[in-house]
């Protein structure tokens, strides 16, 4: 039961670090529940919300939020895609089938010739 409880407390806090954040105070609360609070009152500062966070790089991340550890940029940015279910490509590009449309379908979902 002990082992039950601890996998029903993971179900439960799991879905809030995955979700993705849109407001300010959300991505505030998302820095913290994801171990980056010691950089969340730069975030606050700077009033970035989730349409910011996403619009964020590695080099905006170490240049203008003094994030020194690449490991520590690159864990950010891999959670931060986790809850916008953006998938990272080789090359480092992101991509999103829930963001942007598909390249190969019309407005109207009928193929244009």
């Amino acid at each position: 039961t002990e082992t039950q409880n601890s996998v029903n407390a993971e179900d439960q806090v799991a879905p809030f670090l995955k979700m993705p954040p849109t407001s300010e105070d959300q991505v505030r609360e998302w820095m913290g529940a994801n171990g980056f609070e010691k950089h969340s009152a730069s975030f606050v500062a700077n009033m970035i919300d989730g349409e910011s966070l996403l619009e964020l790089t590695d080099n905006d991340l170490r240049d203008d939020f003094g994030m020194a550890s690449k490991y520590l940029r690159s864990a950010l940015l891999k959670k931060r895609d986790q809850a916008f279910g953006i998938s990272r490509t080789s090359s480092g590009s992101s991509s999103s089938s829930l963001l942007l449309p598909s390249p190969c379908s019309s407005p109207g979902g009928l193929d244009v010739d």
